[in-house]
Formats: structure tokens, C-alpha cells, sequence
């Protein structure tokens, strides 16, 4: 049986394959390793590939720049066939042999061509390149437009995509006008006269006849008159604008049915009295539409594929910036994924900065009701009527300054989700009319008379104790049951002292590339400083604190001196000796501090003059250092 592979994708080993038979395979810039990688940003010992019951797992360890699986960092994870593995700007591919299918065997057989056989080498053939076509002998001029106009048209229908998406109607357009001398033209999208839009149109704005589009879209037929003035088909409206000669042509896609489904149609006219468009132009415009549709049908489905893509996009980076591997974290990722696919209401607690809305967000868009809207509102900062307003929307002239009618964000959410940030700071008399909402589903605007009926999810969040403030007669109880349907517990980071390293690991690339500014990890000095630190701020603290690193810092590793005074400041554990150069500062400024408070008898404000710093400063630096109860012994 094949053993799993890993193939070099990148760095100094890129190309190469290496099969993992043993039951340990090593990594790192040490000779001894089974893999070496003489790699900048390679640890000596970065990691390891253990085989396991159910495969092979990778193993960091306790390298600098940190391992990562399909660039999420990890401590450890078990592979899958596919997996890609990143380490110190090294990646690999993860490949096992028996999960992968059996690729069917090509069969061939020697069958000579026998009877007349033409060839033509392709760098021969002027028909694939229009530039080329006014070289050749042909039956006239306007044959060598035509020919050059079905090529151009044909390259379109094949580079329809993101890169020129936007100047595509533009070149259609081109490619008609080069066929019938048009004056003004446009790119029609839609069914029907009462659904139509403008795709592009030369010059902007003129007018169309109603009459000659309801033919042609109605009929699916192309239509080509060079006398509009005795024309009954073309209508009054032409005769206005003075049109001389004009052509439509329906746009229409194959779906498999017999004549096809109508998008919308190409429409050239001129006000020249001079020119016509030839009669016989009917059906290489037919052509050229037929291969406009679907160009134009190719990059609408490509544009659609991308807001499905982005959209898939932000799903996976919703669920991989949850970084970490904590056993209450996973239990809080467990609990999401089963109640995202519901439409229960789900009741976020946390602290501020362990990542309420990135949860309220990785539920909304792990629903069915993703394509919805996921509308936030802040129940912090607002009074009570302009909340109201912003949650119900209010009707024209329902108090002072209502110059309009207003939809409330409740409204806009219709068919998605709406998530209440803090939702213990909403008042009073809004709890019980938001809980008819969720009773009833419907709701009055401000100043309004009709129940407005809407379809949402709700997802709410709060940094509040929601039992006690309904204790304390501050939140409705029954507006509490009502939310607490499903309750997701988002624990801080200080209990989770574990992830601080994967979460450093995949904030610094990720600022980095923000900041533009190459950090390729973090050195084990900061390290261990950031660990240490207990984060009241949580997650959001700590990704401040490695931004700021990111852009302060001058060296390709963050060290202490790029982290934030306060947290090499604070106190070691288990009051170690000084082993470092921060350290050793840290002691002495507790020895300055100590002396100058004994010389000013106890005065923070006098000890702060002595030292020259502000006493609010001094302050700090004596609660950072833990040298308050050392002071008052004194």
C-alpha cells in the first residue's frame, strides 16, 4: 500500500516529495531532522508528523513562527488528504494515497487516416486573428467586417470574466456598430418593456421605441426598418427623434428549449439621412446576438459566482478568525454549529473583546439564511425614542424632524437576521415591545397605525449577567426566556491562556500584510510576555496590541520593546529572578520608584517630581510593578 505523501509547494525544499513511512517524521533546520528546511524562519525543531490510528497528525514544537493547516494555526490537528501545511514561509502538501479516487487509464489505438486530409498549421490560419483578415483576398469589404465583427465577438464570448466584466457591453456594442453604421445604441436587459434596464447606451440618454421593443422581446424576433417614417411597427416616437434607419435584435440565451430564453435585446438606430443598415444584415445580427447573449450570460454567471465566492470566503474566515483550541472555546464553536443552521434565537454572553459579533456573524452566515441581510444594532449610546425609531423606523411627521417615512432596521432585515449588540442596555419600554416582536413577528412604525409583518432571526448579545439584571428589575423576565432559547458562552482569554500563542500566530501575518510591512513572527521573549498577561480586554486587546507591534516594531520578529510598556512591565510569575535585559530593567525602576517615594515620605505626587514623571503615570508604573502594598509597608 502507497504511503501519504508531502509535497514541497514552497521554500527551500519546493518540488521535492517526501513519503512519511516512519512512525515520527521531523522538521526543522537541524541536520538531525528528517526533513531539513535551511530556511530563515524555520525553528531548529518546528514541528513533526506523527502517525496516528486514524492517519497522520502534525505536531508543532514550539516554534517561533508557528505551524499552520490550511492557514490556521495550530498546536496539533489531524490531516486530511489535501491538507496544506505552512511553517517559517515553508508550505506542503498533505496527500494520502488511499482516500484519494483511482484515476480511470487513457486508452488509446493506432488508426491511420486514410482518404483526402487537409492541414493547416495554426500560426497559418488569418481567420483566428481579425487583425489579419484585411490582408486576404475576399468577396468584398463589408465580408471582411462581418468576418472580423463574428471573430471579435467570439474572443469576447471566451474573456468574458472579472478582468474586463464592466467594459464588456462596451465591446458588444463595437462589434454591431462596425456591422450597421449606428449613430446611437444601447445594450437592453430584461423580459418585457416594464422590467427593462440600461446595460450601456451611446450617447446617454435617448429614447426607444416602446413599440418596436415590445415586437421584439414579445416575438423573439430581430427587426430591421430604413424607412421609420412609413413604418407602422416603429411608432410615433421616432418620427419625433427623426430616426432614419433602425435595428433591434433580441438577446437570447440557449437553456435547452426550442427558442430559447429572452434577456433583453441590442438596439442601433441612426438620425442620417444617408445611411441605411442593408436588409441582408438581418442575420449575421442574429449571429452576432446569439454569441452576445451568451457572453453576456457567461459573465453574469461569473459575477454571480464571485459574490458566491466572497460570500464563501467570509464563511471560512469567519470560522477560522475563532482561532484557538481550548476546551471551552471548542465547546462554544459546538454549540454555534449546531444552532446556526436553526433559526432558534441564540443569546451570545461574553466579555467585551472575546468576539460576540464575529460569532453573531458566523451564525447568520452559517443559515439558511445567509443570501438575507444581517443587520446590527447598537443598544448602547442611543436614547429611548431614537432607538425606538431605529429599531421600528417612524412614519412622516411622527415628532419634530420626521420630514419622512423611515424603515426601521427591524424592517430592513426582513428574510435575515437581526443581532442586538448589548442587549441589556435597552430600555424598559422597548424590551416589551421588542418581545411582541418576537412573540408576534410584527410590529408598528413610530407615529404608524399598520402591524408591519417581518421574517428575521434574532441573535442577541450582551457583556451583562441577564439573571441578575431580571433580579434587579432592570430586564424583563419573560423578554429573557424568550431570547435565552439557546445561550452561546464566549469565554475570555485569561481562561484560555492556551490560544494567546495561535492567536499571536495568526494576528502578526495577518497585520502585517494589512500594514505592509514583512514581520515574520514573534521572538520568545514578547512571547512569554504576552502570555503572561492576563488581557481584561480579551481578544480585541490583544489584536491591538499586535497591530501596534506591527507598525512600531523595525525588526522582522516582534520583541519586548515593541510591546506595550505596562505588559513588560508587569510581574513575572512565581517572582523570578531576572533573566533577561527587560527584566533586569523592570527591577531597577522598581528600586528608583522605591527610593524616591521613601525620599518624598510617602508622596506619589512629590516622588513623581523627584523622577520626573506625571503622578498619574507613577501611579501606574507602582499598580504595574505590584509595588503598592510594598510602599504602604514602608
Amino acid at each position: 500500500m502507497k504511503s501519504p505523501k508531502l509535497i514541497a509547494l514552497s521554500g527551500p525544499a519546493a518540488g521535492s516529495v517526501f513519503e512519511l513511512e516512519a512512525d515520527v517524521t521531523t522538521v526543522g533546520r537541524e541536520p538531525d531532522c528528517d526533513i531539513v528546511l535551511e530556511a530563515q524562519y524555520v525553528s531548529r525543531l518546528h514541528c513533526q508528523f506523527e502517525k496516528v490510528d486514524d492517519g497522520f497528525r502534525v505536531v508543532d514544537k514550539g516554534s517561533h513562527n508557528g505551524t499552520a493547516v490550511n492557514d490556521v494555526p495550530v498546536t496539533e490537528r489531524t490531516l486530511a488528504s489535501g491538507d496544506r501545511i505552512s511553517l517559517g514561509g515553508a508550505s506542503f502538501l498533505f496527500t494520502d494515497p488511499s482516500a484519494e479516487p483511482v484515476t480511470p487509464e487513457l486508452e488509446l489505438e493506432d488508426a491511420p487516416l486514410t482518404g483526402k486530409t487537409v492541414q493547416l498549421e495554426a500560426r497559418d490560419a488569418v481567420y483566428l486573428e481579425p487583425k489579419r483578415l484585411q490582408g486576404v483576398a475576399l468577396a468584398s469589404r463589408e465580408t471582411q467586417k462581418a468576418l472580423a465583427a463574428i471573430l471579435e465577438m467570439i474572443g469576447l464570448l471566451h474573456s468574458a470574466d472579472e478582468n474586463n466584466g464592466e467594459a464588456l457591453p462596451d465591446k458588444i456594442l463595437n462589434q454591431f456598430v462596425a456591422v450597421v453604421p449606428a449613430d446611437r445604441s444601447a445594450i437592453l436587459i430584461g423580459d418585457s418593456t416594464e422590467s427593462l434596464d440600461v446595460l450601456t447606451m451611446r450617447p446617454t440618454p435617448f429614447a426607444v421605441s416602446r413599440t418596436v421593443l415590445n415586437k421584439v422581446l414579445g416575438e423573439k424576433t430581430g427587426l430591421v426598418s430604413n424607412d421609420v417614417a412609413t413604418d407602422s411597427e416603429s411608432g410615433k416616437s421616432l418620427l419625433a427623434s427623426k430616426v432614419r434607419a433602425l435595428a433591434c435584435i433580441p438577446l437570447i440565451v440557449n437553456n435547452g428549449e426550442d427558442r430559447g430564453e429572452i434577456m433583453g435585446a441590442i438596439y442601433l438606430d441612426t438620425q442620417d439621412p444617408k445611411i441605411s443598415f442593408p436588409d441582408d444584415r438581418i442575420e449575421l445580427l442574429m449571429g452576432l446576438a446569439s454569441v452576445a447573449a451568451t457572453a453576456l450570460e457567461k459573465a453574469r454567471q461569473l459575477g454571480r459566482l464571485r459574490d458566491e465566492n466572497r460570500r464563501l470566503s467570509e464563511e471560512f474566515d469567519l470560522v477560522h478568525e475563532m482561532v484557538g483550541e481550548s476546551p471551552l472555546l471548542m465547546k462554544a464553536q459546538k454549540i454555534l454549529a449546531r444552532a446556526a443552521p436553526t433559526d432558534a434565537t441564540v443569546l451570545i454572553e461574553g466579555e467585551s473583546g472575546t468576539g460576540k459579533e464575529l460569532a453573531a456573524r458566523a451564525i447568520h452566515f452559517s443559515s439558511e439564511r445567509r443570501d438575507g441581510p444581517l443587520v446590527k444594532i447598537d443598544c448602547t449610546g442611543l436614547n429611548e425614542n431614537l432607538l425606538a425609531s431605529e429599531l421600528f423606523g417612524h412614519e412622516k411627521g411622527a415628532f419634530t424632524g420626521a420630514i419622512q417615512q423611515k424603515k426601521g432596521k427591524l424592517e430592513l432585515a426582513d428574510g435575515g437576521t437581526v443581532f442586538l449588540d448589548e442587549i441589556g442596555e435597552l430600555p424598559l419600554l422597548l424590551q416589551s415591545q421588542l418581545l411582541r416582536v418576537l412573540q408576534d413577528r410584527e410590529f408598528e412604525r413610530v407615529g404608524g397605525t399598520r402591524p408591519i409583518a417581518v421574517d428575521i432571526r434574532l441573535v442577541a448579545a450582551t457583556n451583562k449577567n441577564l439573571e441578575e439584571e431580571v433580579e434587579h428589575g432592570r430586564f424583563r423576565e419573560d423578554l429573557f426566556y424568550r431570547l435565552n432559547v439557546v445561550k452561546l458562552s464566549l469565554p475570555p482569554l485569561r481562561e484560555r491562556a492556551g490560544d494567546v500563542e495561535l492567536l499571536t500566530h495568526y494576528f502578526v501575518p495577518e497585520f502585517s500584510k494589512r500594514v505592509k510591512r514583512p514581520v515574520s513572527g514573534v521572538s520568545n521573549e514578547a512571547l512569554a510576555i504576552l502570555k503572561r498577561h492576563d488581557w481584561p480586554g480579551n481578544i480585541r486587546e490583544l489584536a491591538n496590541t499586535i497591530e501596534r507591534a506591527v507598525v512600531l516594531g523595525s525588526t522582522e520578529l516582534i520583541i519586548p520593546e515593541d510591546l506595550p510598556e505596562m505588559l513588560v512591565e508587569a510581574k513575572r510569575p512565581g517572582g523570578a529572578a531576572p533573566t533577561s535585559y527587560h527584566d533586569a530593567v523592570a527591577e531597577k525602576k522598581k528600586e528608583l520608584i522605591l527610593d524616591a517615594v521613601s525620599r518624598a515620605g510617602g508622596n506619589i505626587t512629590e516622588a513623581g517630581k523627584l523622577l520626573g514623571l506625571h503622578p498619574n503615570y507613577l501611579h501606574r508604573l507602582i499598580s504595574n510593578l505590584e509595588l503598592r502594598d510594598r510602599i504602604k509597608s514602608n
